[in-house]
């Protein structure tokens, strides 16, 4: 349903975002193959951080309870162990985002720079 609701925007003009974990190589594969097929550009946003700052913050975030998800340790558990590692095409189109930095709000435009960067070269292109 995401590719869909993504075809018909990318098809109107606007710019889509597929929020999700995509862990797997498929629907990894079936995004890019949407925008291929649509003639716009793919970036993959790889946002990396290590297992024990994930670790944390699930269980923050659980402690707080004011957050839509209710995925706990369990959840972030079995998605560890079914991700699948970027394959050679996906690296060539990734943005590599360290997850692990806090947010801090006069940090962000440095931080999502590369994103832009690589976003106006496909509009180039």
């Amino acid at each position: 349903r995401l590719r869909q609701l993504a075809a018909l925007a990318l098809r109107s003009g606007y710019s889509v975002i597929l929020d999700a974990t995509f862990l797997r190589r498929q629907p990894r594969r079936q995004a890019r193959q949407l925008a291929a097929r649509l003639g716009v550009g793919c970036v993959l946003l790889d946002f990396q951080a290590p297992l024990d700052c994930l670790r944390r913050r699930v269980a923050a975030r659980a402690r707080r309870r004011d957050d839509a998800s209710d995925a706990g340790l369990a959840v972030l558990q079995a998605q560890l162990a079914q991700a699948e590692a970027l394959d050679a095409p996906e690296r060539a189109i990734r943005v590599v985002i360290d997850a692990a930095q806090p947010f801090d709000a006069a940090a962000m435009p440095a931080r999502w720079a590369p994103v832009l960067r690589r976003l106006k070269r496909l509009r180039r292109a």
